[in-house]
């Protein structure tokens, strides 16, 4: 049988022709997950969104753990972060499109290529799974109720009234889970305190987004409830992560938090009063973590607590 040549050679030009083109498409796709993973890490650090790191770290410190545990955690924590606010941007991108509150350019770039964006999403998913098989398999627990419940919300349960405030706090409290080993009683006290935190940060924010949410027909806490309700909300929430400092972390400096119920709080201000809460929560924050990192013991009035107290 004899064989055209020309054929032949217009069939291997073809192929090569493929290869390249898929040579190419994957060298785009990697480009394009990589772009995507910088414009969520920009726009967190611009808007000052990812001070979760700081905290977790002071958390590790005080905990006592080594240098290479230390490092580790940071990855695995720096990784989660960028796994959480992805997939909430992913599941965000039409209302923020439709919004124009954020970089148009960027929401579009992640809306035109959504398949890259869910490929990006593999990048710290992977580092987290490695990071939990070599180094410590309780990070792999931390990865399924951190990353579960943070996916959970960004899914449904932001949307969702009253739901959206819980699962916050469980969110930043599973996601402080990485910072202690899990049978240290004095790591889930402080991670429940950073729970509390969070949710007040969240009662600002949603109070902030309560016109946008309100147009979208997005039912949140704030949209359900009212901007003046939600405020009212605030003081207790307040209140209540006051007394659970002084019970359980810091008997004075809980005492302290108090005050920051006479913070004014108004819904056309809401950026300043987040600078304040910020700060005064932040400097209560770190009194606690240069106490217990001198003494090596919480300071409540319920429990004193040793950086290796244990659970069971």
């Amino acid at each position: 049988m004899a064989i055209d040549a020309r054929r032949t050679t217009d069939s291997r030009a073809l192929l090569v022709l493929c290869a390249r083109r898929r040579r190419w498409y994957g060298l785009f796709a990697l480009l394009a997950a990589l772009r995507i993973l910088r414009d969520v890490v920009h726009y967190r650090i611009r808007k000052r969104e990812m001070a979760n790191l700081a905290s977790s770290l002071t958390v590790m410190v005080v905990m006592r753990l080594g240098w290479q545990d230390i490092v580790m955690r940071f990855g695995f924590a720096m990784a989660l972060n960028v796994l959480v606010y992805l997939l909430n941007d992913i599941f965000d991108v039409r209302a923020d499109h439709a919004s124009g509150t954020r970089d148009r350019d960027k929401i579009a770039f992640l809306q035109n290529n959504m398949k890259f964006g869910w490929a990006a999403a593999s990048i710290p998913l992977g580092v987290m799974i490695g990071l939990g098989a070599m180094w410590n398999h309780e990070l792999l627990w931390v990865l399924c109720v951190a990353g579960g419940s943070c996916l959970a919300y960004s899914a449904r349960l932001k949307r969702l009234a009253f739901l959206d405030l819980a699962t916050i706090f469980v969110c930043a409290t599973a996601g402080s889970m990485l910072a202690f080993p899990l049978d240290r009683a004095l790591g889930w006290c402080l991670a429940g305190l950073l729970g509390c935190f969070a949710m007040c940060f969240q009662v600002v924010q949603m109070v902030r987004d309560h016109d946008e949410d309100a147009s979208f027909g997005t039912r949140t806490t704030a949209v359900v409830l009212g901007p003046q309700t939600m405020m009212r909300l605030q003081r207790v929430l307040l209140v209540l992560t006051a007394v659970y400092a002084s019970l359980l972390v810091h008997r004075w400096v809980g005492v302290v938090l108090l005050l920051t119920v006479l913070l004014p709080f108004r819904a056309k201000e809401a950026d300043r009063y987040w600078n304040h809460l910020r700060l005064t929560l932040g400097v209560a924050w770190l009194a606690i973590v240069v106490f217990i990192g001198w003494t090596g013991m919480s300071y409540g009035w319920l429990t004193r607590l040793g950086y290796e107290s244990l659970l069971w």
